[in-house]
């Protein structure tokens, strides 16, 4: 499982993925991130994002999202196909931009970063986690014209 020290996105991808949950508000909207992963010198790695799929929230709820799994193969295939790979999950929260309680269990299995994305909080509205090791990191976002 790669451990991540952060995640670099555009700033278009971000405003497809603000977009996306303002629409989908007050219900939770999820996205898969697709990319590829640099490893610097250092051995640091980071997830470079190259494409956001927005994915109906088939539970269509305000407290938790489920993607349909045909849908996430889809996408997984694709990416795979050209030597990418799920580099994170994005989703909306009406509140604060953390991992809810029913997060975590999914975050733990999963190993990807999870991006949350505040609908309701004017600052710090967006943030990333990995949870790796039984610790929930904190993955700094780095935004890119």
């Amino acid at each position: 499982m790669n451990v991540y020290s952060r995640i670099k996105i555009r700033r278009s991808h971000l405003n497809i993925l603000n977009e996306w949950a303002l629409e989908c508000a007050p219900m939770e909207a999820p996205a898969l991130l697709v990319g590829k992963v640099e490893t610097k010198n250092n051995g640091e790695l980071i997830a470079i994002v190259s494409d956001v799929y927005p994915m109906p929230n088939i539970e269509q709820s305000t407290v938790r999202f489920q993607i349909d799994p045909e849908e996430y193969y889809k996408i997984f295939q694709a990416a795979e196909e050209e030597n990418k790979l799920i580099v994170g999950i994005f989703h909306s929260h009406p509140m604060e931009a953390k991992p809810s309680g029913v997060d975590l269990p999914f975050m733990k299995l999963h190993g990807n970063i999870w991006v949350i994305l505040s609908t309701t909080q004017q600052e710090n509205r967006l943030k990333a986690y990995q949870y790796i090791n039984d610790r929930l990191n904190k993955i700094k976002i780095e935004i890119v014209e």
